[in-house]
């Protein structure tokens, strides 16, 4: 995926959590994660290689 449309999701995304009424934090808190679940290669739970 382009860069654009990367951040076009993350936006929708943290617009929607917004918009149910999620708290800010935990709003931002779930996009951050969607970002590193989704469009890159580390787990965000901090795993490391054994």
């Amino acid at each position: 995926m382009e860069l654009t449309q990367i951040a076009l999701f993350l936006v929708l995304l943290l617009l929607v959590l917004l918009g149910s009424g999620v708290w800010i934090a935990l709003a931002l808190l779930g996009v951050g994660w969607a970002g590193l679940q989704f469009f890159t290669e580390h787990p965000p739970r901090g795993q490391r290689g054994q």
